[in-house]
C-alpha cells in the first residue's frame, strides 16, 4: 500500500512543508496522519523503518530564546523528566506520568508558552476559566522569563517591524505594523503569531538540515519516506541499522546559538516493520522476529484498537479528569 501526497515548500510562514492531494488527485495531509493509517505501512521488501524525531525541539527553543535558566537547566539534566517537574509546578504537587493530569499539564505549559490566554485554554481544556487562569499563573510565577520574552518580541515588532530566527530567516509582520500604525497598539491575535513564528520556524530549519546533512554523506541505501515538522521517517537494510543511527545523530547534531548561548538537540530514533509501531532504538540491530516478540508484549499491554481510539478521541479526552 502507498500514500501519495503533493508537496510544496512556499505555502506557509513558517516553513514546514504543506502536504496535500498528489497530482492524481489522492492523499492527504501527511504532516498529521492519524495513527491508524500508520499501521498500514511497511517499508519495502528487506528494509526496516527507521523515524528520527526531535525531543521537545520547540519547548527547548523556548527556553533558550527566553533565556529562562530554570528551563535551560531542566533540559540539559538527560536525568530530569521535564513534564512532570513542569506538571509540580502547574499543579503543585507530582502527577503520575499518562494520567489526565499529567496530559493536561503539557497541553498548558504548551500553550502558555505561545501566550495562549485562559479563555482560550478553557475552551481546549475543558476546564473553567478560573481554574485555567490559576494554572496558568502558577506556572509563570515560577517561570517569569517567558512573559519577559512575549514583551521582548512585541517591542521588536515595534522598533523593527520584524523577527529574525537564529538561523538567519526573517519574516516582515505586515499585518502587525498596519495595526500600529493606524491604532498605536497590534492585537492579540498578531502578537501570538510573532510570539510563537520563531521557534514554530526554527523547527523545520533544524529538521530539513539534519535530513540534508545525511542525504549529502554519500550513503547510498537510504530511501525516505517522509519528512514531519520535527521528524523523519527513512527505511534501511536492517544490518546497516547500526550505521545510520550513528549517523544520523551526527547529522542532527547541529549547533545552534541562541542569545550567544550553543545547545543543541537530541534526535531519538525508533525502529519498526510498519509505521505505526515504532519502538525505541537500543543500539543494535532489530531483525523483525525481534520486533515481533516487542510489539506482542506491547498489544498486551494495550491493544491496537484501543491505541486508535485513543488516537480517534484524543481531542475529546484531552481536558477530560475524572
Amino acid at each position: 500500500m502507498k500514500l501519495r501526497y503533493g508537496v510544496t515548500v512556499e505555502s506557509t510562514e513558517t516553513f514546514r512543508f504543506a502536504m496535500n492531494l498528489s497530482p492524481f488527485e489522492r492523499g492527504c495531509n501527511a504532516h498529521t496522519l492519524p495513527r491508524s493509517l500508520r499501521y498500514k505501512y511497511e517499508p519495502p521488501p528487506g528494509r526496516v523503518f527507521v523515524s528520527g524525531d526531535g525531543s521537545q525541539v520547540e519547548a527547548r527553543w523556548v527556553a533558550y530564546l527566553s533565556k529562562c535558566k530554570d528551563l535551560i537547566k531542566l533540559f540539559d539534566d538527560p536525568t530530569r523528566h521535564v513534564h512532570l517537574e513542569n506538571a509540580i509546578l502547574v499543579f503543585g504537587h507530582p502527577v503520575k506520568k499518562d494520567t489526565p493530569d499529567y496530559k493536561l499539564s503539557k497541553e498548558l505549559v504548551h500553550g502558555v508558552h505561545y501566550r495562549e490566554g485562559p479563555f482560550l485554554m478553557s475552551t481546549k481544556l475543558g476546564l473553567p476559566v478560573k481554574e485555567t487562569r490559576k494554572l496558568r499563573m502558577n506556572y509563570l510565577s515560577k517561570r517569569p522569563e517567558i512573559l519577559q520574552w512575549h514583551d521582548w518580541t512585541r517591542d521588536q515588532i515595534k522598533e523593527r517591524g520584524k523577527l529574525e530566527t537564529p538561523f538567519g530567516d526573517e519574516r516582515v509582520f505586515y499585518e502587525a505594523l498596519s495595526c500600529l500604525s493606524l491604532t498605536g497598539k497590534m492585537t492579540d491575535h498578531q502578537w501570538n503569531d510573532a510570539v510563537a513564528w520563531v521557534p514554530q520556524s526554527m523547527t523545520p530549519a533544524w529538521t530539513h538540515r539534519g535530513i540534508n546533512n545525511i542525504y549529502y554523506s554519500g550513503v547510498d541505501y537510504v530511501q525516505w519516506h517522509h519528512e514531519g515538522h520535527d521528524s523523519f521517517v527513512a527505511s534501511i537494510p536492517p544490518e546497516r541499522t547500526v550505521e545510520f543511527a550513528e549517523l544520523a545523530e551526527r547529522s542532527f547534531k547541529i549547533p545552534v546559538t541562541i542569545h550567544g548561548v550553543t545547545m543543541y538537540v537530541p534526535l531519538e530514533l525508533s525502529v519498526g516493520y510498519n509505521f505505526g509501531d515504532m519502538m525505541k532504538y537500543r543500539g543494535s540491530v532489530v531483525e523483525r522476529p525481534d520486533w515481533e516478540r516487542w510489539l506482542a508484549s506491547e498489544l498486551e499491554k494495550q491493544p491496537r484498537e484501543q491505541r486508535i481510539l485513543d488516537g480517534i478521541y484524543a481531542s475529546i479526552l484531552k481536558g477530560f479528569r475524572p
